[in-house]
C-alpha cells in the first residue's frame, strides 16, 4: 500500500456550537458578533464508489446498493469562521437529509457519521473538473445525489451552484485552515503491471466531532486504493482516511492511523507535525511500528514496508525526509 502520508490543520474549538440534528449555533462567538445568515442544505445519501479518473474503466460515479442503506445516517457540516459553527442531521428513511447552518457565503466542510455518530466518509464537493473539501454557497441548496464510499473514505456531490473554497478567510487562529503538501513516491509500491501511480496530492482539514473532539479529515488524490471490488487489490485513485480525533498542544499536531488495515492490520504510522510561527508551514514527521523492513524513503516516507516487528521513521531511514505542508 502506498505510505500515504497524511496531516492536517486544527479547526479551534473555542466558540464552536455543536447542535442537535438540523440546527445551527446562533452567533459567532460570545462576543456577540451576528452569525451568518442560516441556509438550508440538502441531499440524498447513496451509497456506491467514487473513482478516479486513473482507475481502470471508469471515473465517475457509480450507485448499486438501495438508497435506504444511510438511513439514520448523518451529514455534519461546520463552517471555516473566527468563530466556527456547526449542524447535523440524520438521514430518512430514503437517504435524504437536510440541515440549517449559518454559512450565507461562510465556506464550510462537510462529513457523513454513521448512526452511532462514526466518521466514515469526508465530502467532497465536484464542480466540472475541480473538487475541494470547503465550499460556500450565497443561497439554500440542494447537493443532490451525495454518493458515498465507505471503502474510500469518500462522499462526493456536484452542486450546480457554490463556489469551491480554494482559499479561506485570513484571521483564522492557527492552525485553523487547510492544508495541502505533494509527495512524489514513483514505483516504489508495485500497482498493477500496466501503470503507477505518478504523483500523490493531499488536501487536509479539521474540526471539532459533534462529541466536542477535534477531528481531523485528509484526502489523498492519485494514490494506491484498494480496488472496489476487491479490496486487497490496488489501483490508481483517491481515497481519505475516515475522520480521527487528533491532540494540538503547543504548536505540535499528533495522531496515529492504521497504515495498511488489509494486509497489515498490526502496521500503525504515528504522526507529529511542528508549525512554524507564522503558521504558514506545517513539518510533519512519521514514525510507523510493525514494519517489515525499511528500504529507502523520500518525502514523507518513512520506507516502511511489509509486516513484521521493525520500526522506521523519517528522520531514521536513508533517502526519507519530513512531510511539508504548506497553508492553502
Amino acid at each position: 500500500m502506498t505510505r500515504a502520508r497524511l496531516v492536517a490543520a486544527v479547526l479551534s474549538s473555542v466558540a464552536v456550537g455543536v447542535v442537535g440534528c438540523g440546527g445551527s449555533s446562533g452567533t459567532a462567538g460570545g462576543g456577540g458578533t451576528p452569525a451568518a445568515k442560516n441556509i438550508k442544505i440538502s441531499g440524498t445519501l447513496s451509497p456506491g464508489s467514487v473513482a478516479s479518473a486513473l482507475t481502470s474503466g471508469a471515473g465517475a460515479l457509480s450507485t448499486s446498493a438501495a438508497l435506504n442503506a444511510f438511513a439514520g445516517y448523518k451529514l455534519y457540516c461546520v463552517t471555516f469562521s473566527a468563530a466556527p459553527v456547526s449542524a447535523r442531521a440524520a438521514a430518512d428513511a430514503a437517504g435524504a437529509v437536510s440541515l440549517t447552518l449559518a454559512a450565507e457565503l461562510v465556506p464550510f466542510g462537510c462529513f457523513i457519521l454513521d448512526a452511532a455518530d462514526k466518521n466514515v466518509a469526508t465530502l467532497m464537493f465536484k464542480m466540472g473538473a475541480e473538487k475541494d473539501q470547503a465550499i460556500a454557497f450565497a443561497n439554500d441548496t440542494d447537493l443532490g445525489t451525495i454518493t458515498v464510499d465507505v471503502t474510500a473514505g469518500i462522499a462526493q456531490a456536484a452542486p450546480a451552484v457554490g463556489s469551491l473554497a480554494t482559499t479561506l478567510p485570513s484571521g483564522l487562529q492557527c492552525p485553523v485552515g487547510k492544508w495541502a503538501s505533494d509527495i512524489f513516491d514513483p514505483g516504489v509500491d508495485p500497482g498493477p503491471p500496466s501503470f503507477t501511480c505518478l504523483r500523490s496530492t493531499y488536501d487536509q482539514i479539521i474540526v471539532l466531532d459533534p462529541n466536542g473532539s477535534l477531528m481531523m479529515s485528509h484526502e489523498a488524490f492519485d494514490t494506491f486504493v484498494p480496488a472496489p471490488n476487491d479490496p486487497a487489490a490496488r489501483v490508481c485513485g483517491d481515497m481519505a482516511l475516515p475522520a480521527q480525533s487528533v491532540t494540538f498542544a503547543n504548536g505540535t499536531l499528533s495522531y496515529s492511523f492504521s497504515d495498511d488495515p488489509y494486509s497489515c492490520p498490526g502496521k500503525v504510522a504515528h504522526v507529529t507535525a511542528t508549525f512554524n510561527a507564522d503558521c504558514t508551514v506545517a513539518t510533519a514527521n512519521y514514525q510507523s511500528t510493525g514494519c517489515g523492513e525499511c528500504v529507502a524513503g523520500s518525502m514523507g516516507n518513512d520506507g516502511c514496508r511489509g509486516c513484521g516487528g521493525v520500526t522506521c521513521s523519517t528522520t531514521t531511514t536513508p533517502g526519507a525526509s519530513a512531510l511539508i505542508l504548506h497553508k492553502r
